[in-house]
């Protein structure tokens, strides 16, 4: 049993063909939004008509370029106002929604609804914790214990510690109820009672 050994799969693909599913989309232009490292695979990326990488650390383009560089289907685009002019109809939050405000998700979601008004257009909002950072921590023995080993490294890592960390109520939220129909999906499996995964298409006026 090696409890300090876990590999978080923090992408389930299978997720999005369950969102195509529902959506019924013929083909799929996705907008990762917050990317990170890149998450993506190549058979996973022959499913995908277009794939746009997008995140505010710079540093990572290199990262990114080296991965998905030869991939005619990426687009690794890190100019915030250029993101939104290519054709999407999937733009996906991967462990990204709990490091944004308020105001900053409303923010998001404003230009999301200006940029693709009367278009298809959703998002899918995954791994979102539903509990603050500390009593998720104390939780997690209770749920994963690996997960847990692996989330108490992070505590001696002081830039993750300083970063902002915000727990949001989407059904509270008037901006999202008034603009988007909220699809509840599921838990996340190794996360259940305290991650969740959501769905939220943008309604037409």
């Amino acid at each position: 049993m090696y409890l300090f050994d876990y590999n978080y799969k923090l992408l389930d693909f299978k997720d999005i063909l369950k969102i195509k599913k529902i959506l019924r989309l013929k083909d799929l232009y996705i907008l990762d939004y917050g990317c990170g490292k890149g998450i993506w695979e190549k058979n996973q990326l022959k499913r995908i008509k277009r794939l746009t990488l997008y995140d505010v650390n710079n540093e990572l383009m290199q990262i990114l370029f080296q991965k998905y560089g030869n991939n005619k289907n990426v687009d690794i685009n890190f100019k915030k106002k250029n993101i939104f002019k290519k054709k999407t109809n999937l733009i996906i939050l991967y462990s990204v929604i709990q490091y944004m405000s308020n105001s900053q998700i409303e923010n998001f979601l404003r230009n999301v609804k200006k940029k693709y008004k009367n278009k298809k257009i959703s998002i899918f909002l995954n791994d979102h914790p539903l509990q603050f950072r500390i009593i998720e921590l104390i939780l997690l023995p209770f749920i994963n214990l690996k997960k847990f080993f692996e989330s108490f490294k992070l505590i001696f890592k002081i830039r993750y510690m300083n970063t902002s960390y915000f727990t949001h109520n989407i059904y509270r939220n008037n901006y999202i109820k008034k603009n988007f129909f909220i699809r509840d999906l599921e838990y996340i499996q190794d996360m259940k009672y305290l991650r969740k995964k959501y769905l939220l298409i943008l309604k037409n006026d």
